[in-house]
Order: structure tokens, then C-alpha cells, then sequence
């Protein structure tokens, strides 16, 4: 009996060529990204056990697999790209009734810049796990949820691959590549758990305004971080966007007095940039009660400043949440759920800020549309788009609130904070300097260098 063709991988002076034989013939598949062989580029012997020819041998099987099972069905070779083969999947995934509008989108974004036009026959596995770990970082870094990049995960990767990778699967038979064995998807985890699109089902809980004037008055937590607390729950601004501010960024003299938000500090890296898209760019109103103390962290400042300066290990501000925790306590505020959270609620952490912010402006009955471009959220229609061009400041509202009588809950700042603030100390988030706690850290490499130090400058 003869043996089954297994397609024969041979170099004919420029390039690797596949040598198949089918009912139709013997058919020539070009194997273009193949290198030449290590040992003898010009002429390898047949034997030769070196990476290239290796792998040579392994696409050929591939070809000729494909060739003899789908006949004159389009077939992969190693010169058709990753993104070409997912546009074909992404097509008959289509013609089968499936949902695709997303998938092109998708793709782009979280897998060609990964892949960069590589075929895809010549993916490895540490090109998928640099896909999982791009969802991953998409996922702490706030972009997306922990459904939404399973969800992604399962549509441009985990799906498109078992079926291209595949010994029995008819409908999907004309995307088919290779057998079950090749997949280099096979094995590696997910970008996210079920804990974590648990975890993401929870809210944030914000603070009730007499807590928030406690811990305010805390006066064992350091000047600088109250006075970063304070300018998050009154401006509903991210950490990351308040410690991107400059100097110039607060303008108090303006007509309407208002905070530019045009930058990010990057916490993996301690690196500025931008913010995450155009609609976070914007104005925030400054609230009165917040102006005094805005008015002391700019005194006498060049324009160019940080308005705080972080000193320390980068990954020693991820010990923040646990410290603060610590201060709510000691300051009295020992609700249960803040601390140790309920299954419905989260425990409070330094972005539960923005939390205070929002629900704050909800009770004294801002326009939820004002409130959405304040926290830099898309707007939701048209309508919106156009009816939050021009926000008011908060002494508008203050003055024509849309529910009368509301009165607003922010509370004065104590007058211990501007003090601390006026004497130039409350400029400097100093971190912690105790190893770091595994507890904090939400992935596995997350940081370049996660003992970078911060500037002690500007």
C-alpha cells in the first residue's frame, strides 16, 4: 500500500517550494517567508534537522493537507497574511448568520499590532500571548471590561483559530489551514477570569460628604494626598489625569473658571500622554469650593509644573489603595462595605473618587449630559453631542440648580488643608518605600520597569 502524500518541502535555488500531489496532479505552493536552510543555504541535504528545514516540512504537510481535503477551495499559504485569512473567516463566519460588525474593528485594534501583516501560518504562540496581554492591559488600564475582552478574545482569536486549526469541522472546511496540532492558540489563558467579569459587575461606592470632610481633616495622612483626594472627588478627574496637570492646565483668572485636561500620567511607566480619546479631552468646571485650594498648589509656580509631583517606585503607588483604607479607618469611617466590599459593591479604592463626584452631582441634580462631559464619557446621541457643547460652570448650576431647593452636597474644605497646602509641602505624593505587595499587583509583568523611580523635580 502506498503511504498517504505528505507533500515534500524543496529549495530550488531561491525559495522553499511545496510539491503536492492531488487527483487534479502535482501542484507547486510557493513557500515565500520560509528561510533558507542554517546549515547549507544553497543546497540542503533532505535530512538536514535545522529550524528551517524543520519548519519547511511542517508547512508543507499543511499545504498538502489542505490541498487534498478541500479540493479547489482557497487555500492558505505561508505568503497569505493573518489579517487576510481573518477577513475570509470574518466573511463566511458571515454568510453562516453570525454577528460580525465588530470583528474588522476588533482585529485591527487588538491584533494587527501584534501580527504586522505576518502569515499566518508562521504565527507562534508568543504572538497570541502578546494579544492576550495587549486585552489584558486594555482591561486593567480601564479601556474595556472583563466580558468585553473575553468577548474579543473568543472573536478574533480563540473561535477564528479552532476552526482554522481543525480535523473535523464541514462548515468551516474553505478557512480550514491545518490540523487541530498546529493551532497556536492552543493552551494559552484568556485575557480575563469569570472572577473578573464578576468583579466588574460590582459598583463603586462613593462616600457620604461629612466622611469625605473626615478624612479631609485626617491630619496623619500627608497634606499632598488629601490634597489629591480633594481635587479628584470635586473634579471627578481619573488619578492618572490629575497627576498629568500642569501649572498652566488651571486657569482661575478665566471667565469661567476651569481645569484643562489634555494629558495622563501613564502609572507603568511615569511617562505623560495623551488622553485615551478625543472626548476625554476637555474643560471641568472648578467648583468654589475647590478654588482656594487649586489657588495655593499654583502659587507662584512656573506654568510648566506639575501641579504634583510623585517621588518614589513606580509600582509602590499600586500600595495606595491599601494605605488609604488604612486612613478611612483611623479618620472613623468604618462603614463595613467600604472596607471589605459586598457582592454587589465593591470596597472603596482610589477610583471610587470619581465615584463621589458623579453621584454627588446627581443628588444636587446637575443635568446628567453636563456630568458625562465633566467625567469626559462619550456622549450617548446626537442630541447630547450638541447640547454639551458649551457646559456651564458650577456657579451656573449652583444658582439654577434643575431641581430647586436642592442643595448642593460638596462640603467646604477644612481650613487645616489650605494651610498645609499653602506652606509648598502639598505639591509631593511621596510613595510608599516597603517591598511591593503581590496582593496589588493585577498582572504578571505589568510594569517595564517596576523599579523606575519617579522625578524628585518638575
Amino acid at each position: 500500500m502506498a503511504r498517504p502524500a505528505t507533500g515534500s518541502a524543496r529549495w530550488n535555488g531561491r525559495q522553499w517550494e511545496a510539491r503536492v500531489t492531488t487527483g487534479a496532479g502535482r501542484e507547486i505552493v510557493p513557500m515565500h517567508e520560509v528561510p533558507a536552510c542554517l546549515a547549507s543555504p544553497k543546497a540542503p541535504p533532505r535530512d538536514c534537522a535545522c529550524a528551517s528545514c524543520s519548519q519547511a516540512r511542517r508547512v508543507a504537510r499543511i499545504i498538502s493537507d489542505k490541498l487534498r481535503r478541500s479540493g479547489p477551495e482557497p487555500v492558505t499559504t505561508p505568503s497569505e497574511t493573518a489579517g487576510d485569512w481573518f477577513a475570509r473567516y470574518t466573511k463566511l463566519h458571515g454568510e453562516l448568520g453570525n454577528g460580525i460588525a465588530q470583528f474588522p474593528g476588533d482585529w485591527r485594534n487588538y491584533a494587527e499590532p501584534h501580527l504586522r501583516g505576518k502569515p499566518l501560518l508562521l504565527v507562534t504562540a508568543d504572538d497570541i500571548k502578546a494579544i492576550r496581554d495587549g486585552l489584558t492591559r486594555a482591561r486593567l488600564d480601564g479601556k474595556i471590561g472583563a466580558k468585553r475582552a473575553l468577548n474579543i478574545w473568543s472573536n478574533i482569536i480563540k473561535a477564528p483559530l479552532s476552526r482554522a486549526f481543525s480535523d473535523d469541522d464541514p462548515k468551516y472546511s474553505r478557512v480550514r489551514v491545518g490540523p487541530y496540532g498546529s493551532n497556536p492558540a492552543h493552551g494559552i489563558k484568556p485575557p480575563a477570569s469569570l472572577d473578573d467579569c464578576d468583579e466588574d459587575d460590582r459598583e463603586r461606592q462613593p462616600l457620604e460628604p461629612e466622611e469625605v470632610a473626615e478624612l479631609l481633616r485626617y491630619a496623619a495622612r500627608p497634606v499632598a494626598d488629601r490634597a489629591l483626594d480633594a481635587v479628584q472627588i470635586y473634579t471627578g478627574l481619573t488619578s492618572s489625569e490629575v497627576l498629568g496637570l500642569t501649572v498652566a492646565d488651571v486657569r482661575l483668572t478665566a471667565g469661567r473658571p476651569a481645569i484643562k485636561v489634555a494629558r495622563t500620567l501613564d502609572l507603568k511607566t511615569g511617562e505623560l500622554a495623551d488622553t485615551k480619546t478625543r472626548d476625554r479631552v476637555r474643560d471641568v468646571p472648578i467648583h468654589p469650593h475647590l478654588r482656594p485650594l487649586l489657588a495655593e498648589l499654583v502659587r507662584n509656580r512656573a506654568p510648566a509644573e506639575r501641579l504634583f509631583v510623585l517621588v518614589g517606585r513606580i509600582r509602590d503607588s499600586e500600595r495606595r489603595v491599601r494605605v488609604l483604607r488604612e486612613h478611612l479607618r483611623a479618620a472613623g469611617i468604618v462603614r463595613p462595605e467600604l472596607h471589605e466590599g459586598t457582592p454587589r459593591l465593591r470596597p472603596f479604592d482610589v477610583r471610587s473618587f470619581r465615584t463621589c463626584f458623579a453621584t454627588w452631582c446627581a443628588r444636587a441634580g446637575y443635568d446628567s449630559r453636563w456630568v458625562d462631559e465633566w467625567l469626559g464619557h462619550k456622549p450617548k446621541d446626537t442630541a447630547a453631542r450638541h447640547y454639551v457643547k458649551d457646559t456651564p460652570g458650577f456657579e451656573d448650576v449652583l444658582l439654577k440648580p434643575s431641581r430647586p431647593g436642592v442643595v448642593p452636597p460638596f462640603p467646604e474644605l477644612p481650613e487645616a488643608l489650605l494651610e498645609g497646602a499653602s506652606t509648598g509641602s502639598g505639591f509631593r505624593i511621596i510613595l510608599a518605600s516597603a517591598p511591593n505587595d503581590s496582593e496589588q499587583l493585577q498582572c504578571e509583568g505589568r510594569d517595564l520597569n517596576p523599579y523606575r523611580s519617579y522625578p524628585t523635580g518638575t
